[in-house]
């Protein structure tokens, strides 16, 4: 076991007897539920974390989530941990299995509101496709995260799904598809400040690897060249590794001594990391070019030590390629029969992994072992297995070609779709907007007509009550004007009133002195009496009674208009209170006179005997 395994080993062994000592002392339900959602949490997490590092090791802390969540009966986190089974089902070499698991979590997405956890299950069922040939199913759900991805607008994620779409017309062969997948996976993630820079250099590999197919060997370097500064900054060994191994690939028939070069540093590079599968493969890689050196001792050494390590992390697809390599080794070293033997071996691996390319590649190098051996029967058998292979392997490739290029022409076909339902959309978008922005735009204008209205209103009756206060303010003047009137009547009318009665008093004494001369004292009392109004006073004094009096006169002429202006000036006194002498003195005419100006008045005016005139005039005022 290595150091970190064993890290993580014991890591996991504390935590689990610190668990198990925590439920020992916990006697509440809600207690023990919530440490076993943490442990499943935990599991899931340590699963993920070390997935490529030991893939046996991920599984088995997968699987003992799964069992943690079934005991919860938690629909999320059974969901959770089917997903990281089934990833690490597929990592080991399952990928049926996994496919099971991962199909059996989509069930469970209906009760977990997770798009992320979504898209990594449709990724996760798209990596396990790809490895069991159903390359169809794999691209259907590589678009699916990317729809998703696409709601989220998780940039990031959509460049790793186009990466995938690449992987997969690069394994059945259409490496202009890949290539173009893959550049634009690479110009999303230029693009982005926060990128995984790890992603990105993934996808400089795989735009790499394409052009070494291509045979553009200087574009496939630069790009390697790419990935490997990242991974050093990152100081990545694992990517350092695949880089490398690439690179070796790339080297392998065109500088021999450049392909060791590179083979040896991804095999130090994944010796230091403890990564078996990887190591043994690169083991594999290291032997083939010693092969080709006619190293043959050291090459055999080599395919020794990676079969061991495959057959014991049982990675058939690995073993096989290794077997081929070394039946190959076997046959230029002329042990033939070894070299048949092997090859055999490989032959009936490939065909329990259904590995149709291995299968190929292995009845080949039978046929040229045979002929090397004479034996040209079998010889000739193994080169018509070898075309048969070929041709279903062909026309197998053609059929999944021929089924890609329906699937991307039903596939852009639903894009132009989406596209035309995102125009609606968009139309309809601008639509609601424009009929927002109109409601809006009547909305304001509805408020600023109320507001206007309002402040009309407002004006309109602060207005009234200016023009009210107004309106009281000058019947108060007239008010004060009319009671100033009245008084300056009243006080004219009783000083003459009184001056008559003071005239009157001194013509009746002067009437009744016996006098020698008698003309003249008659000729004196005529004087005076001529002379108790003058004109201007006369004249004064109805002036004031027309002021004071004018709308109590309109009051008298709504009742009766046909009274006299005699009549009406002696209402007017009547109302102040003046008897029938004191009015006949400010007129100058006799009481007995005004008694019958009464009698006219309440007549015209329908005032009963038993009403005093005064109060009724007073009501007037």
């Amino acid at each position: 076991m290595t150091i970190r395994k064993f890290i993580i080993s014991a890591f996991i062994l504390i935590y689990t007897s610190f668990i198990v000592f925590a439920d020992s002392n916990k006697t509440k339900t809600v207690n023990d539920t919530w440490t076993l959602k943490q442990k499943t949490d935990s599991l899931c997490s340590w699963s993920w974390e070390i997935r490529n590092i030991s893939s046996a090791q991920a599984l088995e802390y997968a699987s003992e989530a799964l069992i943690y969540a079934r005991e919860l009966e938690s629909n999320k986190l059974i969901c959770k941990a089917l997903f990281h089974k089934g990833s690490s089902l597929n990592n080991s070499g399952q990928p049926k299995l996994a496919l099971e698991h991962l199909y059996e979590a989509l069930d469970y997405l209906k009760f977990n509101n997770d798009p992320m956890l979504s898209a990594r299950i449709y990724n996760a069922i798209g990596l396990a496709s790809v490895n069991i040939s159903e390359y169809d199913e794999a691209i259907d759900f590589y678009n699916k995260a990317i729809v998703v991805y696409e709601g989220s607008d998780d940039q990031e994620g959509i460049a790793l799904q186009l990466q995938n779409i690449g992987v997969v017309y690069y394994l059945i062969g259409r490496s202009e598809d890949a290539l173009d997948y893959y550049l634009r996976a690479v110009a999303i993630l230029e693009n982005l400040k926060d990128a995984s820079p790890s992603i990105l250099a993934n996808n400089y590999i795989n735009t790499a690897i394409v052009y070494m197919q291509i045979e553009d060997l200087i574009k496939a370097r630069f790009f390697f060249d790419k990935a490997s500064e990242i991974y050093n900054e990152l100081n990545d060994g694992s990517g350092l590794a695949h880089t490398y191994l690439n690179m070796g690939v790339m080297y392998f028939s065109v500088d021999i001594d450049s392909s060791l070069y590179y083979h040896n540093k991804a095999l130090e590079r994944y010796m230091q990391l403890a990564n078996q599968i990887n190591y043994a493969i690169s083991l594999s890689y290291v032997a083939d070019v010693y092969r080709e050196k006619e190293q043959y001792e050291i090459a055999g050494n080599f395919y020794v030590e990676a079969i061991e390590i495959l057959e014991n992390e049982d990675f058939i697809y690995g073993e096989v390629a290794a077997r081929i390599g070394q039946g190959i080794y076997f046959r230029k070293t002329d042990n033939f029969i070894t070299s048949i033997e092997t090859l055999k071996l490989a032959m009936e691996l490939a065909k329990s992994i259904d590995a149709l390319n291995l299968q190929t590649n292995a009845s080949a190098e039978l046929a040229l072992s045979f002929e090397a051996m004479n034996e040209y029967k079998e010889a000739v058998k193994y080169h018509k297995l070898h075309k048969q292979l070929s041709d279903s392997l062909f026309n197998m490739e053609r059929l999944k070609i021929i089924k890609s290029l329906e699937y991307s022409y039903e596939y852009e076909k639903k894009q132009r779709e989406i596209e035309s339902l995102k125009a609606s959309q968009n139309i309809i978008r601008l639509r609601l907007i424009s009929f927002i922005a109109i409601l809006i735009i009547l909305i304001v204008s509805l408020t600023v007509f109320i507001y206007k209205q309002r402040t009309i209103r407002k004006k309109e009756k602060l207005h009234a009550e200016t023009q009210r206060l107004l309106a009281e303010e000058k019947l108060r003047t007239t008010e004060s004007e009319l009671n100033l009137r009245k008084k300056l009547l009243l006080n004219y009318a009783l000083r003459v009133t009184e001056k008559n009665n003071l005239l009157s008093e001194v013509s009746e004494r002067l009437r009744e002195i016996d006098l020698k001369n008698k003309k003249d004292i008659s000729a004196l009392i005529s004087s005076i009496k001529m002379n108790l109004l003058m004109p201007g006073e006369r004249e004064e004094l109805d002036m004031l009674v027309q002021q004071t009096g004018a709308m109590f006169f309109e009051r008298i002429n709504s009742i009766n208009p046909d009274l006299t202006e005699t009549e009406k000036k002696i209402c007017v006194f009547l109302s102040f209170g003046f008897n029938s002498k004191d009015i006949s003195g400010i007129m100058n005419i006799t009481s007995k006179t005004i008694d019958n100006y009464r009698s006219s008045i309440r007549k015209k005016l329908d005032i009963p005997e038993n009403y005093s005139l005064q109060e009724f005039f007073e009501g007037l005022l």
